[in-house]
């Protein structure tokens, strides 16, 4: 029996793979680069943040799904200079620490719509289908923020791979539409409010905005357009 591979390993051998169509790439990025943004800040991201590259960055990408996208981002959105401590500090108080070991804007779907190990055996049933397995902290479960992020990129990767060879990836529109209906769309837009009551720093301001912009967009095309 083959070994499953987890989200990181399937996103290493994506890395190596042929390239698929340009609008299914920019998809696949598009959820890749959320994730990065999302996950615990480290230097390429704070330099790429205070060079202007990240900010060229989401407008190549997303300027190719929709340019409204990035109209309704704004001018000023991903730009500035951040000190790396700062924004170390900021990510801890927003998401694992908050107000008396309370994160002000958990990263945990669960957390947000209750139930957790209900949501959290139901993401879990979403990777499995497809031989995934989380790589990653015991304390950053299935429901985090970064692993739904990952997965949907897999989706929409795999997706437009095989459609590239001639082949039926149907499977992964499918999976991908339910798992916008049941679980992204549920909870990824409501972040950017809470990220803005906390007076997150401007950077997970801008990410969270760009994270419900994205996920309200692929709700609204729904069925087969919905990942891809």
């Amino acid at each position: 029996m083959s070994q499953p591979i987890t989200l990181h390993r399937m996103l290493s051998d994506e890395r190596s793979a042929p390239l698929p169509e340009p609008l299914a790439v920019s998809m696949g990025r598009g959820w890749l680069l959320l994730a990065k943004l999302f996950d615990h800040p480290d230097a390429a991201l704070i330099q790429a943040y205070a060079s202007g590259r990240l900010r060229q960055q989401v407008l190549e990408i997303f300027t190719a799904i929709d340019p409204a996208l990035v109209s309704a981002l704004g001018e000023n959105a991903f730009v500035g200079e951040t000190d790396p401590d700062a924004l170390a500090s900021d990510y801890s108080r927003l998401f694992y620490l908050g107000e008396r070991d309370t994160p002000l804007c958990s990263l945990h779907e669960g957390e947000h719509r209750g139930h957790r190990m209900e949501v959290m055996e139901e993401v879990l049933r979403f990777y499995k289908h497809f031989g995934l397995v989380i790589a990653r902290s015991p304390n950053e479960m299935p429901d985090h923020l970064v692993s739904e992020l990952e997965f949907l990129h897999f989706l929409s990767f795999q997706h437009a791979r095989y459609q590239k060879h001639g082949q039926n990836g149907s499977a992964f529109q499918r999976a991908g539409a339910d798992f916008l209906t049941r679980h992204a769309g549920r909870w990824m837009p409501d972040i950017h409010a809470s990220l803005v009551a906390a007076g997150g720093h401007p950077l997970y301001q801008d990410a969270s905005h760009l994270l419900a912009l994205f996920v309200q967009r692929q709700l609204a095309l729904g069925g087969a357009n919905s990942i891809s």
